[in-house]
């Protein structure tokens, strides 16, 4: 559940990305958040500085624009 809280055990035990993001967008309708920088991957998933996480923390794979 969306409650606003950061909960920093979304990203434990994860690669995450190779570089910080430094932007953030929640999507409410679709339950996304939308992160963009300098990376290129996530969890050793190519990602062009932009990708597309489930609020539990995983990559939407469906999200690669």
């Amino acid at each position: 559940m969306l409650t606003g809280q950061l909960d920093p055990a979304v990203f434990r035990n994860r690669s995450g990305f190779d570089q910080q993001p430094f932007a953030l967008a929640v999507q409410t309708r679709r339950v996304r958040i939308v992160l963009g920088g300098d990376f290129i991957s996530f969890s050793d998933t190519a990602r062009a500085g932009i990708a597309g996480l489930y609020a539990d923390g995983s990559l939407d794979t469906s999200f690669d624009p």
